[in-house]
């Protein structure tokens, strides 16, 4: 019923974990910089998520993130650094009290890192890249070695800084680079260009108040 770790990154959107218990599925996730949870169950409003505004964990410093599940009130807690957000799964017809009981809540796996995201979010999400430290699942440390071993291409011991990946690293045609963690991104929002770095045409209009008609048979 508790999920914790510290959360080290630099990147403002990216999924952290997805964990599934017998009764739900919660993803956490950085969006906009923000900590957020997205529960989802199958119930009259199966969706709802949780954020902590005001604390932006991508500045590339360390914050310390929990998420606990609350039997007796049948509510979900986020916490960042401190700062709290609830809500009573209850109230928001989630969750019937009968449903609210340990066996219903306690955490059957998690995946960390990976680019699971929720149905419902239609964004562009990344998978996850930083640091992340004394992950705890039900107030039981995760074996971080066993993480290695998983992808030791891609899962390293300890935490290094990002350094500016743009001074080696460029975008195409005026894309605005920005950096991430040991990798950058390319903003092609101002450009007529799309992809990975701004490198494919894009067919993009600029309108000027015209109304169109559009043939779509």
């Amino acid at each position: 019923e508790d999920v914790r770790f510290w959360l080290r990154t630099n990147e403002e959107d990216a999924v952290i974990m997805a964990v599934t218990a017998a009764s739900f599925k919660l993803t956490l996730s950085l969006k906009c910089g923000q900590v957020t949870v997205a529960m989802v169950h199958d119930g009259p409003h199966d969706t709802h998520q949780l954020h902590v505004p005001g604390v932006n964990a991508a500045d590339g410093q360390w914050h310390r993130v929990r998420v606990r599940f609350l039997t007796k009130t049948c509510a979900l807690r986020l916490y960042v650094d401190g700062v709290v957000e609830s809500v009573n799964l209850v109230q928001k017809e989630m969750f019937d009290v009968e449903s609210c009981s340990v066996e219903n809540w306690t955490v059957l796996s998690a995946v960390i890192g990976g680019p699971t995201t929720p149905k419902h979010d239609k964004t562009k999400m990344h998978d996850f890249a930083g640091c992340i430290a004394l992950l705890a699942i039900d107030n039981i440390p995760v074996d971080q070695r066993q993480l290695i071993m998983q992808r030791p291409d891609m899962v390293k011991a300890g935490c290094t800084d990002s350094g500016n990946t743009c001074a080696t690293q460029r975008c195409s045609n005026h894309g605005s680079c920005l950096n991430g963690w040991r990798r950058h991104h390319c903003d092609c929002s101002d450009t007529q260009y799309t992809g990975a770095n701004c490198q494919q045409a894009a067919e993009t209009l600029t309108f000027h108040g015209a109304s169109l008609n559009v043939n779509v048979r």
